[in-house]
């Protein structure tokens, strides 16, 4: 996670250098009922959505300010076109608008983001407890399984030593009922809950007891 003064200074530079700020919220914008800018008080000119909005159904969206959507109305002279295989696609826009208006509440956003955060606190003690040379990184319901040790500070200190050790855990989880990315990274649905999260956290428990012998000590990663 980016210290909390990186995004305001690139708001600052943005406005310093007069070029329009984007921020790519396809994965980001689960963090936050409004979005993670919402979160952090901080409006971008342009915002991308996209993946889980649509329930599983292609979708994506952007937006921003009104000097720059107008652009995009056909009826203006020298109009921008926005072409896509997938636009106003009924199936999308129909999961979408339910997404927004029955599922997708503060509440429910608040809880989902709230889960992660206690299932990657979680996880980390059980590689503690097992001595394995791993962290779970990420914020709320976003989160990624590294086999690297002690603190990071920088992006390159996230270069797995052996990527075998994350297929291991992506076949070892499938067989136990859980599907985590191969690259280890973990999002959370809606429906994921107390219950979902605890039988999770006992299958990742049983994943570092079973490959202890396998899996990356700190003496290893230091050799």
């Amino acid at each position: 996670v980016a210290k909390p003064t990186f995004l305001p200074r690139i708001r600052d530079l943005a406005d310093e250098l007069g070029v329009i700020l984007i921020f790519d919220e396809v994965q980001t914008s689960r963090l936050g009922y409004r979005a993670l800018h919402g979160e952090l008080g901080i409006r971008p000119d342009m915002v991308t959505l996209g993946k889980y909005l649509g329930g599983g159904a292609s979708f994506g969206a952007f937006g921003g300010k009104a000097s720059i959507m107008d652009r995009f109305d056909p009826a203006r002279a020298n109009s921008l076109s926005h072409s896509g295989t997938f636009n106003n696609n009924v199936l999308s826009m129909a999961a979408g608008l339910a997404g927004f208006t029955k599922v997708l509440t503060e509440e429910a956003s608040r809880k989902v983001n709230a889960t992660g955060d206690w299932l990657r606190s979680e996880m980390n003690a059980a590689l503690e407890r097992h001595a394995v040379a791993a962290t779970v990184l990420g914020q709320g319901s976003l989160m990624n399984l590294h086999f690297v040790e002690g603190v990071v500070e920088t992006p390159a200190q996230l270069k797995e030593r052996d990527v075998r050790w994350l297929e291991l855990w992506h076949v070892e989880m499938l067989l136990r009922g859980f599907y985590v990315a191969p690259r280890g990274l973990l999002s959370l649905s809606l429906p994921f809950g107390e219950v979902e999260a605890k039988g999770f956290l006992e299958a990742f428990s049983d994943f570092l007891a079973v490959h202890r012998s396998l899996l990356p000590t700190r003496t290893q990663l230091n050799r």
